[in-house]
């Protein structure tokens, strides 16, 4: 009873650790088919889009400064004409744009990517979801946000983290509930989505050639008919025609010679 109430737990234990393990291995693994796992897509998908916020976001307030910053400076300066003001503010606003996007979008990529592993590993591992994964991965992202200010930055973006991670956990398991929904089922609807969507490229991009063959096969399918019917018109008239002999030769020779020289006609 005693080595049984010991050992059995330890057992039960590594037994449900193997699985959790084996279930995050198993989301950097592809299906028979080569397509990536749900819970890895959903880690590229929301890198992308912090990326993309980040972008817009960046760009635009950057641009913005850029544009007032270009009329502080250039109040005294004097231009050809509107046309070179409007050249040079608009290749102004346009570079700090790109400085301003590229600024911001690895920052929230970094911070997006981080947070989405995190709270996927996390629950995968577990198998089910809860808030404190959503506070966990928001502790982990925002202390690697602020890594390079030092341990008073790191404490700072541990707490932001948290707070986004409590506040987007709190919201995502909301919704979760109230639709009756869990993330596997997220997760595999977009899998479904994503293979329908690759499905209909491929028949896109397949299509213009089938009716380029098909419009050849039918081009030269048409000529072939066209040249069988000429040459099937050729053969029945020339079977079928009879020279007719001059009226004169018939009063003139035998039927015989008639004959010949209608041959020879």
């Amino acid at each position: 009873m005693l080595c049984s109430a010991v050992v059995a737990p330890k057992a039960v234990v590594d037994l449900e650790v193997n699985k959790g393990w084996e279930r995050v291995k198993r989301i950097f693994e592809r299906d028979e088919i080569g397509t990536f796992s749900p819970e890895l897509n959903t880690v590229y998908q929301t890198t992308f889009l912090t990326a993309f916020t980040g972008a817009c976001y960046g760009g635009f307030i950057q641009s913005r400064e850029a544009y007032l910053r270009f009329f502080e400076r250039n109040q005294a300066t004097q231009f050809t004409d509107h046309f070179e003001a409007k050249k040079k503010l608009q290749d102004f606003v346009t570079v700090n744009f790109a400085k301003g996007a590229l600024k911001w979008s690895w920052r929230l990529a970094i911070f997006g990517g981080f947070y989405s592993s995190v709270v996927t590993v996390m629950s995968t591992y577990r198998g089910d979801s809860s808030i404190f994964d959503f506070i966990v991965g928001g502790i982990v992202s925002g202390g690697i946000y602020r890594v390079n200010y030092g341990l008073r930055g790191i404490i700072v973006g541990c707490t932001l983290g948290m707070v986004i991670g409590l506040f987007g956990g709190s919201l995502t398991m909301t919704v979760l509930r109230l639709t009756n929904t869990s993330f596997d089922d997220v997760r595999n609807y977009q899998l479904e989505y994503q293979q329908y969507r690759d499905k209909n490229l491929a028949e896109a991009a397949k299509k213009p050639l089938m009716e380029v063959d098909l419009k050849e096969e039918t081009i030269l399918s048409k000529a072939h008919d066209a040249r069988l019917a000429s040459e099937k018109t050729k053969t029945v008239s020339t079977k079928h025609h009879t020279p007719e002999c001059p009226a004169a030769a018939q009063h003139k020779v035998d039927g015989r010679i008639l004959y010949r020289n209608c041959e020879n006609l």
